[in-house]
């Protein structure tokens, strides 16, 4: 049976709050029944993966604030908050340890602030006092899902967070510590904004707007002259403001938000985000690359030309008047002091990817739609776009040797390159089917399939091709050779085929009703292969494939991609990344960004590349000598966290080490005795599992009752 590690119910730094069967605060609190025999680590090789393509981001910016003219910060999904130092020009991706969807932040002083959000379908608030280095947990439990935060200027203590169920939290503590305040609404709240300490505006779906003239105790409900749904309200000074929704929706308001009135938009578009400069000036975005520009405070709009097409979230004034708009895809465009031209900040191509292979350990490869090809040549740190290629959609790619490579995709194309991917040129394979994959034997052998059953085999190189055809219906998704004789297909309507001569001729070896989708050898025995009726199914094989095994699902995941370094560890990709240390028997799931993952490879043994969705490639592993560091960061999934609790005869507590380091894991009893230590030790960057059966430092077995677990690491003490 697939077990999985879960992300969600996890500890905080540095008060913590454990979650199966009791919660504390500041101690983490393993109830024991009764146990027998010792500790045992299992060395995960789990780590974060880091944004390398497009830069800073590839994750929709649901929300952007300026703190003054130069520093500023986002937040969006998969976890993403982005920093600039230089007015927008620039940004830095900090990691934040989590796969959430942070829709909302705001930052009292360059150093700190909060972002809130939603991490599996609860609510979320972290709070940083370092300027996004480290986050902490600061959220309530059973908090709804969360939309946005906004604290007053001028007392950086009294702040509030909206989302989900007309969900309103207070603050007068700086983030620290959150109360729940009545809204009087079910409306999904988006929007906040603080006039002073007494009043405040909050907007939702459904027309709804709610306002507190006495510091949040009490909420009214105020017409809205609208039932559309309410995206953003700002405010130029204490009684001009606006709102701004779907359809093209607009709101003005002149006393403060006592009473508001049904305006022109003059777009139609939905409308995400709104920033005033001043009392006069305002600034609206949204679907589309809709823009919008009030100089009268937002009671006459006139539409203007955006920077893109791009469904367009958030926008912010800069000191200068210029705009800074984020959105889908990682969008952050930057205009000029007129707002006549843009200048997109995001780097690097977006274009979907599908496909990778090393050439060595340094020179990676990625191929994608349009014709994307993307290499790196500092073992995926930096990337950069190779030109001349032809426009078509590209799904594969595979090395023989350093210099030559083949890439395959739509319409039958096959490109050749013999200089490590710097340049390519187009085969003439006689086919016009969509090609899935290739697999480069040697120099001159290479084996490619896709649609329609086929199968193109060539042996100078790409020069010719010869064609075999399996069943006409079937899509041949992936091919894999472990050496120059044994190799499998696998396709989309659950079949495996094995060659043991090169690929000149296929035996089936199994059949179901899976979508299968890639195959992946580590040795003539060891196989495995993942997909599923939707995309859910790891199928390995310890024979060569005689007989397979179809493991457990992994909950709702599905996978597109598998690699294994050994026997024993693998990973495999799709809308979430998982790794295994003991076969499959066991997965952990990894920080993936909420991105769909389409391949992986892994470059010496340590190194880790995935690409996917929006140009996406996610990085794991030891930076480059010649690369760029992230920012460390404790993860939300640092702290101790056991399972099952309560527990009988064992339990296994999960923690992860962000920074190699001496790692130091305790068992105390309530009277602060120390009754085990089950790890002291260096430890590299992963994450970990620890099973404890219930004995102490003696080799005695303890006593059932409650017990405290203390993880100490260079982010400090948890527990």
């Amino acid at each position: 049976m697939v077990e999985t590690i879960p992300r969600r119910n996890t500890s905080e730094a540095p008060a913590l709050h454990g979650s199966l069967a009791i919660t504390f605060v500041l101690v983490f609190a393993l109830i024991v029944l009764a146990i027998p025999a010792s500790a045992q680590v299992d060395p995960a090789i789990s780590t974060d993966w880091q944004w390398r393509n497009p830069l800073p981001t590839g994750q929709t910016v649901f929300d952007v604030v300026m703190v003054d003219a130069a520093v500023g910060y986002a937040a969006g999904e998969g976890g993403t908050v982005i920093r600039t130092l230089d007015g927008g020009v620039t940004w830095q991706w900090l990691p934040t340890g989590v796969d959430a969807w942070l829709t909302g932040l705001d930052f009292t002083d360059p150093l700190t602030g909060t972002v809130v959000g939603e991490l599996d379908l609860e609510g979320l608030i972290l709070r940083t006092t370092d300027g996004g280095a480290t986050w902490q947990d600061r959220t309530p439990p059973e908090t709804p899902w969360l939309e946005a935060v906004r604290f007053l200027d001028g007392d950086d203590d009294v702040g509030v967070a909206v989302g989900q169920s007309g969900t309103i939290l207070w603050t007068l503590d700086g983030g620290e510590t959150w109360e729940p305040r009545s809204s009087g609404t079910t409306s999904w709240l988006k929007s906040v904004f603080m006039l002073d300490a007494q009043r405040v505006v909050v907007v939702g779906t459904g027309g709804v707007i709610v306002r507190s003239v006495d510091g949040g105790e009490n909420w009214s409900p105020v017409s809205s002259g609208t039932t559309q749904r309410l995206e953003s309200v700002s405010f130029g000074d204490d009684l001009h403001g606006c709102v701004v929704g779907r359809a093209g929706t607009a709101l003005y308001t002149s006393d403060g938000g006592a009473s508001w009135q049904v305006r022109s938009a003059a777009t139609s578009e939905w409308l995400e985000g709104v920033d005033h400069r001043d009392a006069n000036t305002v600034a609206a975005v949204g679907h589309f690359g809709a823009l919008i520009i009030s100089t009268d405070g937002g009671f006459n709009w006139t539409a203007q030309a955006g920077p893109s097409e791009n469904f367009l979230v958030a926008v912010t004034y800069l000191a200068d008047g210029a705009l800074l708009a984020t959105g889908y895809s990682g969008t952050l465009y930057q205009s000029d002091a007129e707002i006549t031209t843009w200048v997109n900040r995001q780097q690097g191509s977006t274009n979907y990817l599908r496909g990778l292979d090393n050439a060595t350990d340094q020179i990676v490869v990625a191929v994608g739609g349009e014709g994307t090809i993307l290499r790196s040549v500092d073992a995926g740190e930096t990337w950069s776009v190779v030109a001349g290629v032809p426009v078509v959609d590209l799904a594969e790619i595979s090395f023989a040797d350093a210099n030559t490579g083949l890439a395959v995709g739509e319409v039958g194309t096959v490109l050749r390159t013999e200089d490590g991917g710097v340049s390519w040129s187009p085969q003439e394979t006689g086919s016009t089917v969509n090609l899935a994959d290739i697999h480069c034997i040697d120099a001159t052998t290479a084996v490619a399939v896709g649609s329609s059953g086929t199968v193109l085999r060539t042996a100078d190189g790409g020069l010719t091709w010869q064609s075999q055809s399996f069943s006409s219906w079937d899509i041949l998704e992936a091919v894999y050779f472990v050496d120059s004789l044994h190799g499998w297909i696998c396709t989309w309507y659950g079949k495996i085929y094995h060659t043991d001569d090169g690929g000149v001729t296929w035996t089936t070896q199994f059949e179901s009703n899976l979508d299968l989708q890639d195959v992946f050898f580590c040795d003539r025995l060891h196989g495995w292969v993942v997909g599923g009726v939707d995309g859910n199914a790891i199928v390995s094989t310890d024979d060569g494939g005689v007989t397979w095994e179809v493991a457990s699902a992994l909950g709702g995941a599905y996978f597109y991609g598998v690699h294994f370094t050994d026997t024993q560890t693998g990973i495999v990709v799709g809308n979430a990344i998982f790794r295994t240390i003991d076969g499959g028997l066991t997965w952990q799931e990894d920080l993936s960004h909420n991105v769909r993952c389409m391949d992986i490879c892994v470059l010496g043994g340590d190194v880790g590349l995935v690409v996917g969705g929006v140009g996406a490639v996610l990085r794991a592993g030891p930076v480059n000598p010649t690369g760029v560091v992230a920012a460390e960061v404790p993860r939300r999934v640092g702290g101790p966290r056991a399972w099952p609790n309560p527990f009988n005869p064992v339990t296994t507590i999960s923690f992860a080490v962000t920074r190699a380091g001496p790692v130091t894991l305790m068992v105390f009893d309530l009277g602060g005795r120390r009754i085990a230590t089950l790890a002291d030790e260096e430890m590299s960057v992963g994450s970990y599992n620890v099973r404890w059966d219930g004995v102490d430092d003696a080799g005695e077995p303890v006593a059932g009752g409650v017990y405290l677990l203390r993880l100490e690491t260079w982010a400090g003490v948890m527990g």
